[in-house]
């Protein structure tokens, strides 16, 4: 076979392998497209698709009563769940890769119980003031409660980095699961000086979820998930070294300490963000890093980083779309809602493939 003939086929495997990913990007963003209208249709008041596009198109329904529930309740709720879900299956992806371990998570290593325990702590400082007036309710949930857990996912963060110098992978996983447990400690021991308003707002907010954003929030929680979206993505070559080891990545020209500090800072700016307005969400970006590596069968982040923002924005619009249904009793909660969604698909994806999928990274 000659040069000529080889360079022709590498090339048709090249375009079918592109089409193959594009047909699953198309697949996934249609399914995204299918749940925002479910979503703006679908809950305890019905709103007819025709209003829903007339809304969209004109800024009004044409009922006032459904101009308030789109405006202050679905669409704010639609782009958290969308923005959220994306930025931790990012996350996910970024943190396993970094530990070379796929129960790497922002849940299980600490920097959501850091989040909780800035919350904790600025709550208990406060409990001296008194109780939090009405009037500043809003600000505390636009601007305080956020501000104490990106600090505290800040800190939990910073420390991961630092440890990380000294240790290895698997004893850094370690670290940062020491790291949470000691966080939910002190957690549970600041709250006994915060007073019963303050222990409430934290309740509130420990309660993870996507309800309650308002455009006030999300006009900051958008801008600063796409930085860190966008400081993963500039990590692709590095993280594809990476996966093989530090070694073979600083033998490619890698500064391995450099892209570690930047690829940690990009998944600590998503967690700490989306924890800040959300509360803490557990397992979603362990699931979607899972999921993804599954559907797209590739360790290749310039593939797998998008996938996972899109895998993630459909199990988040889903498990919101199921949790606001019209349910008689209470309304099941997000977390129980991700595990049933995403555990059992990853269970049976690990026993389909022969774990083919769930060490690799």
């Amino acid at each position: 076979m000659t040069t000529a003939a080889i360079h022709q086929i590498a090339q048709a495997r090249s375009v079918l392998e592109s089409a193959k990913y594009r047909y699953r990007y198309v697949g996934f963003f249609s399914l995204i497209i299918l749940l925002v209208v479910l979503e703006l249709t679908i809950g305890s008041v019905r709103i007819p698709l025709s209003a829903i596009i007339q809304f969209l198109t004109t800024g009004h329904s044409g009922q006032d009563n459904w101009d308030l529930i789109l405006s202050i309740a679905r669409m704010p709720r639609l782009v958290n769940a969308l923005t959220a879900g994306a930025a931790l299956g990012m996350c996910g992806i970024l943190l396993q890769t970094l530990f070379r371990n796929p129960l790497a998570d922002p849940y299980i290593l600490g920097t959501v119980h850091g989040a909780r325990l800035g919350v904790a702590i600025l709550l208990a400082l406060t409990g001296a003031a008194g109780p939090i007036p009405v009037t500043q309710v809003a600000l505390w949930s636009l601007i305080a409660t956020p501000a104490a857990a990106a600090i505290g996912s800040g800190v939990a963060t910073m420390a991961l980095i630092l440890a990380a110098r000294r240790l290895q992978q698997g004893a850094l996983l370690i670290f940062g699961l020491m790291l949470g447990i000691s966080s939910l400690g002190l957690v549970d021991r600041t709250l006994q000086f915060a007073g019963d308003s303050q222990a409430a707002v934290f309740r509130f907010w420990d309660h993870g979820s996507f309800n309650g954003a308002t455009w006030q929030q999300l006009s900051i929680m958008l801008p600063t998930i796409a930085v860190g979206c966008i400081l993963a993505l500039t990590q692709v070559k590095a993280l594809n070294a990476l996966v093989l080891g530090e070694n073979y990545a600083a033998s490619m020209g890698i500064a391995v300490l450099r892209a570690r500090i930047l690829a940690f800072s990009a998944a600590a700016l998503l967690a700490g963000t989306v924890t800040a307005y959300c509360g803490p969400v557990a397992f979603l970006g362990l699931v979607v890093a899972q999921l993804s590596r599954a559907f797209f069968g590739t360790g290749d982040h310039k593939r797998l980083l998008p996938g996972a923002l899109l895998v993630g924005a459909v199990l988040a619009l889903g498990a919101d779309f199921i949790a606001h249904l019209p349910w008689e009793g209470e309304p099941p909660h997000l977390d129980m809602l991700l595990g049933l969604l995403g555990a059992p698909v990853v269970m049976w994806f690990l026993l389909r493939r022969n774990n083919r999928y769930s060490l690799t990274v």
